[in-house]
C-alpha cells in the first residue's frame, strides 16, 4: 500500500523550497524595485547577446566573438575586485547617485533617441563578386546591421 502525504505536510515542504513573496505583496516600493532590477538585468543580457550577434554577423568569425566577450571580462573583474573595496568604504547613497550619473554620461545615446534619424539601410541581399576566372556566389551580406 502506498502511503500518501497529508496536504499540510506537502504544503510545508513546498513552502520550504519556494520563495516567500509576501513582502512583494505588502510593499509597493519593493515591487517597483524588483521589477526595475528585472528589466535592467534583461536589458543587460539582451545587449550582451546583441553585441555578440553583431560581431558574428559582421565578421563571421567565432574567435572574434570570443575576443569581444573576453574584452568584457576585464572590466567585470576589475569592477568586482576594486569596486568591492570602494563600496565598503563610501556612503552607498552617494555612490549610487554617482554611478547613475556616470552611466548616463557614458551611454552612447539618450534613451529617447535624441531626435536622431537613422540612416536608410541598404538591402540585405547576397551580392555577387567576381571570382578567379568566373563569378562565384558570395555568402556575405552588405549593409548595416544596426
Amino acid at each position: 500500500m502506498i502511503r500518501r502525504r497529508s496536504p499540510s505536510r506537502l504544503s510545508g515542504l513546498c513552502r520550504g523550497l519556494l520563495i516567500d513573496v509576501g513582502p512583494l505583496r505588502r510593499c509597493r516600493g519593493l515591487r517597483v524595485l524588483v521589477a526595475g532590477q528585472a528589466v535592467s538585468a534583461l536589458g543587460t543580457q539582451m545587449a550582451t547577446v546583441a553585441v555578440s550577434y553583431q560581431v558574428y554577423t559582421l565578421t563571421g568569425s567565432s574567435p572574434e566573438v570570443g575576443l569581444v566577450s573576453l574584452a568584457g571580462l576585464g572590466p567585470l573583474l576589475a569592477g568586482a575586485l576594486i569596486g568591492g573595496t570602494i563600496v565598503d568604504s563610501v556612503d552607498r547613497r552617494r555612490l549610487l547617485v554617482a554611478v547613475a550619473v556616470a552611466a548616463l554620461a557614458v551611454s552612447p545615446q539618450p534613451p529617447t533617441g535624441g531626435g536622431q534619424r537613422l540612416p536608410p539601410s541598404t538591402p540585405r541581399t547576397p551580392t555577387r563578386r567576381p571570382g578567379p576566372g568566373r563569378d562565384q556566389e558570395a555568402g556575405h551580406f552588405h549593409g548595416r546591421l544596426l
